[in-house]
């Protein structure tokens, strides 16, 4: 059963583009829209490297991340709460990461690609709550991912 909503969490992360990022510095919490790439159940995003975001994940790589829609039927809800750890990626893994986003996003091409001051970030779940209303109003499962391996960047032959 825990591999069912294990695979039906991978599905839904692969199947949306964007995500809200929470962080927090200590002493003010924010939240990011971020557009993402995923391998697996981890998710990738880029920003400035000078952003908020990244200065507050540099000092807190704890997050708790959503990716959802604007439900009007409430028997459709589905989405994901995902708490975990990010950590921004070493260079030489962005043109992994850069194909990856290109992929996903076509027309990155055509509007130049991903800034060169930006940078890559990876997040690793921890807990991950799954609603599926569709299976009763107010349906909530519970995943911890054990075998996440490295991900996408283990994968790279350099």
């Amino acid at each position: 059963m825990a591999e069912d909503v294990g695979e039906d969490i991978r599905k839904y992360i692969e199947s949306h583009n964007v995500c809200t990022l929470a962080v927090a510095d200590g002493k003010n919490p924010s939240a990011h829209t971020v557009y993402y790439a995923s391998d697996g159940l981890r998710v990738y995003f880029e920003s400035n490297s000078h952003s908020d975001k990244i200065r507050i994940l540099k000092a807190n790589p704890k997050i708790c991340l959503t990716i959802d829609e604007d439900y009007k039927n409430w028997h459709k809800i589905k989405g994901i709460q995902l708490f975990g750890r990010a950590r921004v990626v070493e260079s030489k893994s962005a043109p992994k990461l850069d194909s990856l986003f290109r992929k996903k996003f076509p027309h990155l091409n055509e509007l130049g690609g991903i800034p060169e001051n930006h940078v890559f970030v990876e997040v690793t779940p921890e807990k991950i709550y799954f609603l599926d209303f569709e299976k009763q109003l107010g349906h909530k499962s519970v995943y911890y991912p054990k075998e996440l391996g490295q991900g996408l960047l283990s994968k790279i032959n350099w």
